[in-house]
């Protein structure tokens, strides 16, 4: 996958104060990870299921994301 592709499907992005930018793909329920401009790309999560949100803590080098899931799941079967 190219980043190209990975910024037309459904996503949205983060900057950390390091400078990287990190991309949730929904599509493709994947977290990416590369420089502004585009170089240094890594898939760093996969199998994440519609990533919605994404928090960075540098100082701590710790990640935190929230999934979406599934709509109206909670109401099915009552």
């Amino acid at each position: 996958m190219t980043i190209l592709q990975a910024t037309k499907s459904k996503a949205s992005s983060a900057v950390s104060r390091s400078g990287r930018l990190f991309l949730l793909e929904l599509s493709g329920d994947r977290i990416h990870s590369m420089n502004p401009d585009g170089s240094d790309h890594k898939v760093i999560v996969t199998d994440c299921q519609f990533p919605d949100g994404i928090a960075v803590d540098v100082r701590a080098g710790h990640i935190y994301w929230t999934n979406m899931g599934v709509p109206d799941a909670s109401r099915r079967g009552k």
